[in-house]
Order: structure tokens, then sequence, then C-alpha cells
């Protein structure tokens, strides 16, 4: 008998150090609480754009950290982009609004790719992130009234 209730107090020591073991783990693994950046998508399809026109697109990033996500600076791979942010401060599961406005040049040949790399550096783990504004760009139409 005796025999039996030290096995048993055995394993009752044994399920304890394995149970805080898992607690302790699961501890640190939480305690990484840094901020993290997902995108609705990491490439944004906007379409045909007509030379000499822009065109808006939304998108949405959601920290999905936990911690607060800062975002220090967006900025669009060329001059041909405009980024806006609704918020520079993202709380933990909360997401932010991006406003991308692509203006075509007059001076780009009929059928030109889009191919806009967008750029956001924050205190996420990864302090860069980036997603593509993909497209085309079609060139006007002259109409000749006779």
């Amino acid at each position: 008998m005796l025999i039996i209730k030290s096995i048993v107090l055995l394993m009752k020591r044994k399920y304890v150090y394995n149970l805080g073991f898992i607690i302790f783990l699961a501890c640190i693994i939480s305690c990484d609480s840094k901020p993290d950046i997902r995108f609705s998508s990491e490439q944004l399809e906007i379409g045909t754009v007509e030379a000499g026109t822009g065109k808006k697109v939304n998108t949405v990033l959601k920290n999905i950290g936990g911690d607060t996500l800062f975002i220090k600076e967006v900025s669009a791979g060329c001059q041909c982009t405009d980024v806006k942010i609704s918020s520079n401060r993202v709380a933990p599961g909360a997401q932010a609004k991006l406003q991308l406005t692509y203006f075509a040049n007059n001076d780009l040949p009929d059928s030109s790719p889009i191919n806009v790399a967008v750029v956001i550096r924050s205190n996420a783990r990864k302090e860069f992130h980036e997603f593509y504004l993909k497209g085309v760009v079609k060139k006007k139409k002259l109409r000749l009234n006779l």
C-alpha cells in the first residue's frame, strides 16, 4: 500500500511540474506583446486608370499584436501615388484605413503597368512592411467630330 501511495504522490508532483512548465511557456509566449501588422491584402488591384487622371482606392491594416502600433512613416515608391492614413496610432485588435490616390501621367504609353510599392515603417515586430498597388494605365481615345 505504501508503494502505491508513493507512486501516486510522485505522479501528482510530476503533473504539477508539467502544468507549471506549460504555464511558464504560455507566459513567455504571451509576454511577447509587440504590435504586428496584417493587411487586408498584400496586393491592391486598382484596375484601369485613364492617362491624365487619378484613381482613389482604400485598404485596411490591422494591429494583430498585443501592444499599440505606432506608424512612423508611410511612403509610396513614386511621386505618382499619394498615401493618407486614418491614424498613426493603432490599438491592439484595431484597424487603420489607408487611402491611396494614383495619378496616371499623360506621357505614359497605352497599357502601361502600374506596380507601386507602398512601405509602412512602424514599431511592429518587422519595422518595414510593404504591399503593392497594381493596375494598368490606358490612353484616352480621341474622338474626331467631322
